[in-house]
């Protein structure tokens, strides 16, 4: 397959892929090789992207990083809680857990997709300041509407829709004020607050619930960092001007010159190289995520027998990792691997090799062993998800890429749903960890040899 890109490598936004259908600068258009109808062209001669070199770029990091921050809170929050929630409303732990993670899982998934679309209408930071306040009034009713299951239920649909709207703005954004030779560290230094929000909601949420005496109350508290995350966004789009709030496809420097097309983007192969990247990525590491835990607790033959509390302590080792890795893999994308992609992308993958390992008895047999295969291993989804969507910033027009982004994060999600209940199926149909741990083993393999057959390099061509 052949990958297409920018010539002008030089400006601020960086290299963007282009269809007579997505939008062309006033260049002389080339025709990229392999005779697609695909058209390469370079930025429009001195154009900026809004924030350019400015340091309001950062400070709009910084809304990105406390909004996911906040996201990563509302995915954990109830946790540590379930069994208090499900004794005082009277159903099943199966019941709370579907209700309150499973559901807010799958309406992740589709509200990334809307978003996606709504976004490149109406600008990031719209989406972004509704995403906050959705965030805020779903903890603040906790105390009000807390008592009954389908209620809360709602709220938790509240909840997956506002970490969607902020999860589909990142790419956008990034894409929008920062220049090409920062999109890798942008991208990790923000992917940090995801772990960040859940270490957060772990280690706040039981402390806030002892504090206030109900649980309901005790979430309720959470909503502070949802003011903080709304007034930083408002200070920024106070100080930035009200730019900040256009549509992405009419910010200075990457006006639309033509009606945006998803048909065009549904032509190129980056656009389905990373959507099968990530849907591989995103089932075989939730589906791990959500056995190995279990595994490692359980008694032997089925388990390693290490007890739910030391199980939960080694499996929070892989977590941390994700927070260090994403800066680790921008930092080895936009310097070590002079911005190619496909080097941080197939180290990921190769990492993830090494997880269906702890199913040797040898491995977590010793701590000694466990331990390093458990911390190398946590890189590789973070390696892997932040350099596509850096590589996606970098490649899609900025009039489209809040699409892309959604698209792929919402299937993804969906991938993830699907390989996480086949997982337990199998777990259930043999009565052990090894064969559903194993899967994700071969799906890293598979996704291993998709990123080392695909092209995720842009070509220079000369027009």
């Amino acid at each position: 397959m052949g990958c297409m890109g920018l010539i002008n490598r030089g400006s601020n936004v960086g290299p963007r892929l282009t269809h007579p259908s997505i939008g062309a600068s006033n260049k002389t258009p080339a025709e990229v090789r392999g005779n697609r109808n695909i058209m390469i062209t370079t930025q429009v001669a001195g154009a900026t992207n809004p924030a350019g070199e400015r340091p309001v770029r950062w400070l709009i990091l910084l809304c990105l990083l406390v909004s996911s921050i906040c996201s990563g809170i509302s995915q954990i929050s109830f946790s540590t809680i379930i069994g208090d929630v499900s004794h005082d409303l009277g159903i099943s732990l199966g019941v709370a857990s579907f209700g309150l993670f499973g559901i807010m899982i799958f309406v992740t998934a589709l509200g990334m997709c809307l978003s996606g679309f709504v976004l490149d209408r109406v600008g990031v930071f719209t989406i972004l300041l509704v995403s906050q306040a959705i965030f805020i009034l779903s903890f603040l009713l906790l105390p009000v509407l807390g008592q009954h299951f389908p209620a809360l239920v709602a709220l938790r649909v509240l909840q997956g829709l506002a970490a969607a709207g902020v999860a589909v703005s990142v790419t956008p954004a990034v894409a929008s004020w920062f220049p090409d030779r920062e999109m890798g560290r942008a991208m990790g230094i923000q992917a940090m607050g995801m772990p960040i929000g859940m270490m957060v909601g772990l280690l706040a949420t039981p402390r806030l619930v002892e504090a206030t005496g109900h649980w309901q109350s005790g979430l309720a508290c959470l909503s502070a960092l949802g003011f903080v995350a709304l007034g930083l966004t408002l200070f920024v789009v106070r100080m930035a001007g009200p730019g900040l709030l256009a549509r992405p496809d009419r910010l200075p420097g990457h006006e639309a010159h033509g009606a945006p097309s998803m048909a065009a983007v549904f032509t190129m192969p980056e656009f389905w190289g990373g959507l099968i990247i990530s849907a591989i990525l995103f089932g075989t590491g939730f589906t791990f995520n959500d056995l190995a835990p279990g595994f490692l607790a359980v008694a032997p033959p089925v388990g390693a027998g290490y007890g739910p509390e030391a199980a939960g302590k080694l499996m929070s080792v892989n977590v941390l990792m994700g927070l260090g890795a994403p800066l680790l893999a921008g930092f080895m994308v936009d310097k070590l691997f002079g911005g190619r992609s496909k080097p941080v992308i197939v180290l990921g993958w190769l990492l993830s090799l090494l997880m269906p390992s702890v199913l040797l008895s040898f491995v977590h047999g010793s701590q000694a062993a466990l331990l390093p295969v458990l911390i190398v291993g946590g890189l590789a989804n973070p390696f892997i998800a932040i350099t596509l969507m850096s590589f996606a910033a970098k490649t899609f027009p900025v009039a489209v890429v809040g699409r892309v982004a959604g698209l792929w994060l919402s299937v993804s999600f969906f991938a993830a749903a699907f390989c996480t209940m086949g997982g337990s199926l199998v777990l259930h149909g043999t009565g052990g960890y090894a064969w559903p741990i194993a899967l994700t083993g071969i799906g890293s393999v598979i996704g291993l040899v998709v990123s080392v057959l695909l092209k995720f390099e842009p070509r220079k061509v000369e027009a």
